[in-house]
């Protein structure tokens, strides 16, 4: 009896730890909501811009690698008359996740910086530098996609993209375009709270406790 008391705990612990990381590598940005902050509005800058709608950044489609980057990716250049305010783009999770790697897909040629959330500080963090092709000549041009699998995964519930201007500088030529933005995480389901965890632990433990009392009085 003794034996199978310690079977049921060891699965009630596996159960428990388990639970967070039940479904692997799960795109955890996937239609949640974009909002475009600045002047996103283009349609007209270059003439044969077709412009995307932000929920295309979040579909889980990336066109085909080479598109070229004016047609059907949403677009942005400080080079816009009247347009030298602060542009960036959000994905507002809804609620935290674990996330442990990106994949983007945007002009080859410029660099983008993709941040998150932290809570615990109430500011944006970098967490992504994305390379352009200037870092990378290898990668081809019009529209590229780069991923990156983070050393250490962060916990948040917004993201934000942006451009990296570059002012005299090669790694940018500052027409910036992005058609696909992914977040992967261990988990579909958001990250539970502590005390979530510990009532089911609590729960889970407590009929260990009354299965145990029940097998040894027999």
């Amino acid at each position: 009896m003794r034996k199978l008391f310690c079977f049921m705990v060891t699965i009630i612990l596996i159960v428990m730890f388990a639970l967070p990381l039940a479904v692997m590598g799960d795109n955890v940005a996937l239609t949640k909501p974009v909002t475009l902050y600045g002047n996103f509005n283009f349609q007209s800058i270059p003439p044969d811009y077709v412009p995307a709608p932000a929920s295309s950044l979040v579909d889980g489609v990336y066109l085909e690698e080479g598109n070229y980057w004016a047609q059907n990716t949403v677009f942005w250049s400080p080079y816009i008359q009247g347009n030298q305010g602060e542009q960036y783009i959000t994905i507002d999770l809804l609620t935290p996740y674990t996330i442990t790697g990106f994949s983007v897909q945007a002009d080859d040629n410029d660099r983008y910086l993709l941040s998150y959330w932290d809570s615990s500080s109430s500011g944006w963090l970098p967490i992504w530098l994305v390379p352009s092709s200037y870092d990378d000549p290898s990668v081809g041009g019009g529209m590229r996609t780069r991923s990156e699998t983070l050393g250490s995964s962060i916990v948040t519930s917004m993201l934000r993209f942006e451009g990296v201007y570059s002012e005299g500088q090669v790694f940018s030529d500052n027409w910036f375009a992005v058609s696909e933005i992914q977040a992967y995480g261990p988990s579909t389901s958001p990250v539970p709270e502590p005390a979530t965890m510990l009532l089911l632990g609590s729960g889970l433990i407590g009929l260990a406790g009354y299965g145990r009392k029940k097998f040894f009085k027999k």
